[in-house]
């Protein structure tokens, strides 16, 4: 588990239906050939601290961080990353971290 890597997704869908139509379903393949998986995804997260600023979470784990910086920015993901943020979405945040803690 030392190189995995999780990405934590959330934005705000304008509808759903579609979101999952044009996005959801043509991303999985695109995930899995980047060795990335769907870890969950939830229409209404609870939030514990700050302002909400969204309506969608998803957390996608990697096997390591070069894949899942490499999915970001592959030809193959680059149209639905375009369509996501200029069509399907408002307000998104993206964040990848790794596994492990550090105290240090």
């Amino acid at each position: 588990m030392a190189n995995t890597v999780y990405s934590f997704g959330r934005m705000k869908v304008k509808d759903y239906d579609e979101y999952i139509e044009r996005y959801g379903l043509p991303l999985e393949p695109i995930l899995k050939k980047c060795n990335g998986k769907i870890i969950a995804t939830n229409k209404k997260g609870v939030i514990v601290e700050g302002e909400e600023e969204g309506n969608w979470t998803v957390l996608i784990e990697f096997s390591r961080g070069k894949d899942a910086f490499e999915f970001y920015a592959s030809p193959e993901y680059a149209p639905l990353k375009k369509m996501r943020l200029e069509e399907l979405t408002d307000n998104a945040l993206a964040i990848t971290f790794p596994a492990e803690i550090s105290l240090e």
